[in-house]
């Protein structure tokens, strides 16, 4: 058995790589790995690097009951005769070489960040240029969005540069963001760093339309994942988690009926189980 840690070469990335979103990221994909590999990401609206390095289990959705993802699912899984699936274990290495040359790939852009900016630092009269500023502004948006998935309400989710917000404008001293809801923003320079404050108060106030949008469209997929749980449960548990989920108001949460759903097809296993243990 090979180790999952095996060592990667990332020289065969581009070097704008991580600034990749939609049909340039499948296509790299599919480059890497296949046209089933970059097809399990775009169905999933997964579009980039860092909400590629996000999910934590990429392959969890071929359990859903729905259309397109049978269409994929007949491609990446064997169907046993119990007629549950099994993932091709071809699938499972090319998603795991992905996760680790992307992973690398990131790992070595924020070492190569932190130096430039202990030399920046070191050497303040040194001027960084657009792109070392413009990839700066980015990590650091990158991770304030890790840090504050609460806030943001939409799991584990990032805020991708041209997809909801664009930097129009920078220069040594200042810099402009404008967030896809058309409001602009302006960054101001403080000890030679920019501060995003202003970026960050922006949605922190809950006034922007992008994130409103983003946080429904969530909550749309959460709900469609809720009645797909339903839809694999003994008609007991679905009837007693419906009730339950209409009594507390919430169709779903996506914490607390996550939780909920899940104990309850634990349970439903647990049902199964015992009722043919009766009749042995």
């Amino acid at each position: 058995m090979t180790d999952s840690k095996m060592n990667v070469d990332t020289t065969i990335l581009p070097d704008d790589v991580l600034l990749y979103i939609n049909k340039e990221f499948y296509d790299l994909v599919e480059k890497l790995t296949s046209p089933n590999e970059a097809k399990i990401l775009e169905i999933q609206q997964i579009n980039s690097i860092h909400s590629f390095l996000l999910i934590k289990d990429l392959l969890e959705f071929i359990n859903y009951d729905n259309a397109d993802v049978q269409e994929i699912r007949d491609k990446i899984c064997f169907k046993l005769s119990n007629n549950t699936f099994v993932i091709k274990p071809g699938v499972k290495s090319n998603i795991q070489y992905l996760t680790n040359l992307f992973t690398k790939k990131v790992n070595e852009q924020r070492t190569l960040t932190k130096r430039k900016r202990l030399s920046s630092e070191a050497n303040p009269d040194e001027v960084l240029s657009e792109e070392d500023l413009k990839s700066l502004i980015i990590q650091a948006i990158q991770r304030w969005c890790t840090d504050n998935e609460e806030l943001l309400g939409l799991g584990e989710f990032c805020f991708r540069e041209n997809e909801h917000y664009t930097i129009t404008s920078i220069d040594t001293e200042q810099a402009s963001i404008t967030c896809k809801c058309n409001e602009k923003i302006r960054l101001l320079k403080y000890r030679g760093k920019f501060q995003l404050s202003n970026y960050y108060r922006h949605y922190k106030s809950s006034n922007c339309s992008m994130l409103k949008r983003l946080r429904k469209s969530q909550s749309e997929k959460e709900n469609s994942r809720f009645l797909s749980t339903i839809a694999a449960l003994p008609p007991a548990n679905a009837r007693a988690l419906l009730l339950s989920s209409t009594q507390s108001a919430i169709l779903p949460n996506q914490t607390t009926n996550k939780r909920r759903f899940n104990s309850m097809s634990n349970d439903g296993n647990d049902l199964e189980s015992k009722s043919k243990q009766k009749k042995f």
